[in-house]
């Protein structure tokens, strides 16, 4: 478990270098819909979602339906949180089920 301080002193950290491990957030600007993730490298990992999504291959349908529909710049990505990476899946899970994203289905049944 990451105490409030250090979870702070990750934030302040990454955030003013602009990468490090985190929760990220995915939210749909017509919508209001969300697809939040965790990863090592956001870059990367946005980068990864984007040709998923365009290739039709991302495990979110709804999520890909959304992109089709509404284009890439009906997206805004932002960070919920920088954190220790030895936390990430378990600060995914609770802040998917505490938000309960839309395009997060397949995750959902998952962690049920």
């Amino acid at each position: 478990m990451q105490t409030k301080q250090e979870r702070r002193e990750y934030n302040q950290k990454y955030k003013k270098e602009g990468y490090g491990p985190c929760i990220y957030l995915i939210t749909n600007k017509l919508t209001g819909e969300q697809y939040i993730g965790a990863t090592v490298n956001l870059r990367q990992r946005m980068f990864a979602h984007w040709c998923s999504l365009r290739g039709g291959r991302h495990h979110s349908e709804r999520f890909v339906e959304a992109f089709y529909r509404d284009g890439k710049s009906a997206f805004e990505v932002s960070v919920l949180e920088y954190l220790a990476e030895r936390l990430l899946y378990q600060r995914e899970a609770y802040y998917i089920i505490t938000m309960q994203p839309a395009y997060n289905d397949t995750h959902k049944k998952s962690m049920a």
